[in-house]
């Protein structure tokens, strides 16, 4: 059930993991040389000085260019109807779910996938890809502002698309990266294919539908939460990950279970063991709060945390205060808070 997710996460480890060790280490050196170089003034030690910092921001510019492009390779799997979106220079900037309305007033659910130079509407089709139904280049588009609650006219040069977010949040998130991203792109106006891939049923439900699981890829917990997520926030969880053994308690349990858990990508993921390849489950944190149980929670053990999504309850106990916060501290992102600015 977390395959994909898994896989693309995996995915980047060789490359990536490389980046952010030459990006650490040549942090540590940079930092030693000026201290070096405050000491002595020695034109050795400044000379060192530049070169490790060409060298780390060498590093930090692959890294980004590798999330990047790790991110288009999945949103290619998720997405049926539309097989371009693997072009150079081209970079992911938000994806999310949001509320379409048709000619008729109609209210639909839709997933919007916001790159540099296109904006691409899909809904989520019966295999559990989402199927692309329009295609915007940027330099094409202009915002306007709607009577309706939190909601955004799309103006192309031969229609327009009025799309509604879940709250304030999401509404302020949306405008503005639109806003930077057409800005951006009618500087640009690069040359966009916005011809869409004939797919027929038998192929949609067959071929195409062999390749995806649905339940932990970003694109669908934000589908399934109506929220959504940033190229920055995919480089934060790139960055956030931490594993150990944890107990965990379901919020109607009485026992507690061990398990080696895995933070990920925004997502728990659940192990017997640590020499388990394949997860028992995993848990994804989009939305999810992070805190200390509350005194009707009935728990009555040290060093436990809670996670909670709605009515989605999850105790979690560390084997020492040093663990407990550790853990409190890598969980307290942007990306978990209920109301997060994405």
């Amino acid at each position: 059930m977390v395959f994909d997710q898994a896989y693309w996460y995996l995915n980047i480890i060789p490359f990536g993991k490389t980046c952010y060790t030459n990006l650490f280490y040549n942090i540590l050196i940079c930092s030693d040389l000026t201290e070096l170089w405050s000491a002595t003034c020695g034109q050795q030690a400044m000379s060192a000085h530049e070169l490790a910092s060409k060298a780390a921001s060498l590093a930090l510019t692959q890294l980004r260019h590798v999330e990047n492009h790790a991110t288009l390779c999945q949103l290619q799997r998720d997405i049926i109807g539309y097989d371009k979106l693997l072009v150079a220079e081209r970079e992911f900037i938000r994806l999310g779910c949001v509320y379409k309305h048709s000619s008729k007033g109609l209210q639909q659910t839709a997933s919007v996938f916001l790159f540099s130079d296109l904006l691409l509407i899909a809904s989520k089709s019966s295999s559990g890809h989402f199927r692309a139904h329009s295609v915007l280049p940027l330099h094409r588009l202009r915002l306007e502002p709607s009577d309706l609650p939190h909601s955004i006219n799309v103006v192309d040069e031969e229609s327009t698309v009025l799309i509604s977010m879940s709250n304030d949040v999401e509404y302020s998130g949306w405008w503005e990266s639109l806003s930077d991203s057409i800005e951006a792109a009618q500087d640009l106006r690069t040359l966009v294919d916005t011809q869409l891939t004939h797919i027929d049923n038998d192929t949609e439900n067959t071929d195409v539908n062999t390749n995806v699981s649905t339940s932990n890829a970003l694109s669908y917990v934000c589908w399934h939460r109506a929220t959504s997520v940033t190229s920055d926030h995919l480089h934060l969880a790139l960055r956030s990950q931490l594993s150990g053994y944890l107990l965990r308690k379901f919020k109607n349990s009485h026992g507690w279970q061990k398990l080696w858990v895995v933070f990920a990508l925004y997502s728990l993921f659940f192990y017997k063991s640590w020499q388990d390849e394949t997860p028992l489950a995993s848990l994804p944190l989009l939305g999810y709060s992070v805190s200390a149980p509350s005194p009707t929670d009935g728990i009555e053990k040290d060093f436990v945390f809670k996670l909670q999504y709605k009515s989605h309850v999850y105790f979690f106990r560390a084997d020492s205060n040093f663990t407990y916060n550790r853990w409190t501290e890598v969980l307290q992102t942007p990306m978990m808070q209920s109301r997060h600015n994405c």
